[in-house]
């Protein structure tokens, strides 16, 4: 098996994985509040999708997000994750529709897959213009993303379980 085949696995585990997670998430319990510096669950959840959009279309491919072009305003969230120190105060306001976001979801783990599909195992070692990070290769990116959607997955499955809800799916 080449790398970008254990790549497509790995990234279609983590996409079930947090999708199982998700599942039985309530309007309500997406929008708690939790005590101290964590965000709820819902924007939580948007930001690692829109992060691994962004990443896999305009960082990865040089294409427009998935979140500008065909899912412009029906993404489900009233308003766009910023980009700076307001996530806090967006993650306490921004509402969250799961039944669409999953949608979009599910585009978004399309995307992903189609484009590890449609690569070779050279250009995982081509390197790119990473946000402050500076340059990195594609197998960095990837493997930073796939780890960030785990950390995510694990802080929405506490959060369920601070609400008296099972974490992880069995």
């Amino acid at each position: 098996m080449n790398a970008t085949a254990v790549l497509r696995e790995l990234y279609k585990d983590a996409h079930a994985r947090l999708e199982q997670t998700m599942d039985g998430v309530t309007a309500e319990q997406a929008h708690w509040p939790p005590p101290g510096n964590t965000n709820p669950i819902g924007p939580g959840y948007v930001h690692v999708l829109v992060g691994e959009d962004f990443i896999i279309n305009a960082i990865l491919q040089n294409q427009p997000p998935r979140l500008t072009a065909t899912w412009l305003g029906k993404a489900g969230f009233s308003e766009p994750p910023p980009a700076g120190p307001e996530w806090a105060e967006w993650s306490r306001r921004v509402q969250v529709d799961l039944e669409t976001v999953r949608s979009y979801a599910r585009d978004v783990y399309a995307a992903a897959d189609e484009y590890l599909a449609s690569i070779d195992d050279s250009e995982l070692d081509r390197e790119r213009q990473f946000m402050r990070s500076g340059r990195q290769t594609a197998s960095q990116i990837l493997s930073d993303l796939v780890a960030h959607i785990h950390e995510h997955c694990g802080e929405i499955a506490c959060l369920k379980g601070l609400q008296g809800a099972r974490g992880y799916p069995d």
